[in-house]
């Protein structure tokens, strides 16, 4: 059985839970929109290399619409990746593998933390919706998150 664990800055958060098949876990909408943050590029990039006629094209252009949605904090708790929903064929678990592994490559290059003056620029922050950030997060934090993921599908 996988344990369903639950990853958020403050008790106070918003979370969504990630779901694939009987697998979940719950993550605060901050850290969510911080890896939206970073995946929207290699899904702007991914569209742009997909024929337009393709059911992938089609595919990613639905995610990405959902990501940024979701990137602007305007999707405040629910289920936000429904893998189950959003992950109907193999073709498309290899590409979200691949985007995951890109926002994760980008974390490393980060360094420990990711600061306030880069977080305050994401998001429901940004947006209006969130208060700022009072304090760095950790980029661990952030692919232990990541890893999660990749592991549920």
């Amino acid at each position: 059985m996988w344990r369903l664990k639950s990853y958020k800055i403050n008790k106070s958060m918003a979370q969504s839970m990630i779901k694939y098949k009987e697998h979940s876990f719950f993550i605060g909408d901050s850290y969510l929109e911080i890896l939206l943050h970073f995946m929207i590029p290699f899904i702007e990039s991914k569209i742009a290399n997909e024929d337009k006629k393709s059911a992938n094209h089609q595919w990613l252009s639905d995610f990405y619409e959902s990501a940024i949605v979701c990137e602007q904090g305007f999707f405040p708790g629910g289920v936000a990746f429904d893998f189950d929903r959003i992950l109907n064929v193999e073709e498309q678990n290899k590409i979200m593998l691949s985007l995951l592994k890109e926002v994760e490559l980008q974390l490393i290059k980060k360094g420990p933390f990711i600061c306030i003056e880069d977080l305050n620029k994401i998001g429901a922050v940004k947006h209006g919706i969130d208060n700022p950030y009072k304090e760095n997060v950790k980029t661990q934090e952030l692919l232990n998150i990541l890893e999660e993921m990749q592991r549920m599908i």
